[in-house]
Order: structure tokens, then C-alpha cells, then sequence
């Protein structure tokens, strides 16, 4: 899928935010009206989407729960990760792929009993849009040229083509929104 044009790195990579934020070309809400939440779709009877953006927010709400889900389990493992705001951007970043190559290591020597542990009785699914706000990271993608409103056109421009390209394969029609 290619949903931007231009050739610098960020092109066609977003964040998947909740319907408090604007859509924009950097950040991709759900559709608003629809069924969202993860819960209202675990019954496979109520997999039947009445319309593609029905479709979009399942998929949508999926990727996000497996992210909070897996920024849990990396912030209850590696405590670096709560005191993220003291670093750069491009720092966090890097310390962010430092924890999951860590993980992953120490997930193939000690097995997945060790990550039970750290999920026990832990209230991990957390929202991410909260902790971006708390540890200031709207403030450093502006200065990275990551717009926060402003381009919300493109923005519903590209979930618009991810909705239809998503329902194109469900359906095996094209759909043109």
C-alpha cells in the first residue's frame, strides 16, 4: 500500500491514535459513528461489518491492543521506558529497539514463563495516546516535521484508501470511497 508520495523516510508510516486526535497524514483515527471497540467484535457473529469503515476500526483496534499490549509488557520489563521524556526523540527510538531486541533475546533463553510473570495481575493495556501526551513526545514529532493538525484532508485521504483496499480484499469487490 502506498499511501504517501513523497520519498523522505516517513512516508506511508503513521501512528494508529484514538478519535480524541485530529486525523492527519502522521496520525490515523477510526472512523467516527462506527463500532470501535476490540470488545464489540470478539463473538465472530459480530464479525459481520454492515460497511467498510465497520471493517477498518476492527483492524484498526486490533493493531493497536497488540501495540499496548506489547509497550506493556516492555515498560513493566524494562523500567528505562517510564522515564522516556528525559531523552530526545531519536533517542527514544533507539532505546525503544535496545528493549526489543532485548526482550527478544531474553524471551528465547528463559521462554515465555518469564514474560508471565510480568503480566500477572498488571493492568497493561494503558493508552498509548496518554503516555505520548505525558511524556511530551506531540511536542518533539512537531519539531520532526510530523504535523498535528493541519493536514487532516490527507489524512482522511489515506484511511480512506486503506478502508476501501481493506474491504476490497474482504469482499472480493472494489470500492471506491
Amino acid at each position: 500500500m502506498d499511501f504517501l508520495t513523497n520519498e523522505n523516510q516517513s512516508a506511508g508510516k503513521f501512528y494508529l491514535v484514538d478519535s480524541g486526535y485530529a486525523n492527519t497524514s502522521k496520525f490515523i483515527a477510526p472512523h467516527k459513528g462506527h463500532r470501535y471497540h476490540i470488545g464489540l467484535f470478539k463473538n465472530p457473529a459480530s464479525r459481520h461489518y454492515k460497511c467498510p469503515e465497520e471493517l477498518y476500526n476492527h483492524r484498526h483496534a486490533s493493531l493497536r491492543n497488540v501495540v499496548e499490549r506489547t509497550f506493556g509488557i516492555l515498560k513493566l520489563r524494562f523500567k528505562l521506558l517510564a522515564k522516556m521524556q528525559s531523552y530526545p526523540f531519536a533517542i527514544q527510538v533507539k532505546i525503544v529497539i535496545a528493549c526489543c531486541v532485548l526482550h527478544n533475546i531474553m524471551t528465547g533463553v528463559l521462554g515465555d514463563a518469564e514474560i508471565n510473570k510480568y503480566l500477572e495481575g498488571e493492568d497493561i493495556t494503558s493508552s498509548l495516546d496518554a503516555d505520548m501526551a505525558v511524556h511530551g513526545i506531540d511536542d518533539e514529532l512537531e519539531s520532526i516535521g510530523c504535523p498535528l493538525i493541519g493536514d487532516s484532508h490527507l489524512g482522511k485521504e489515506i484511511r480512506s484508501q486503506i478502508t476501501a483496499e481493506l474491504w476490497s480484499s474482504h469482499t472480493g469487490s472494489h470500492l471506491r470511497l
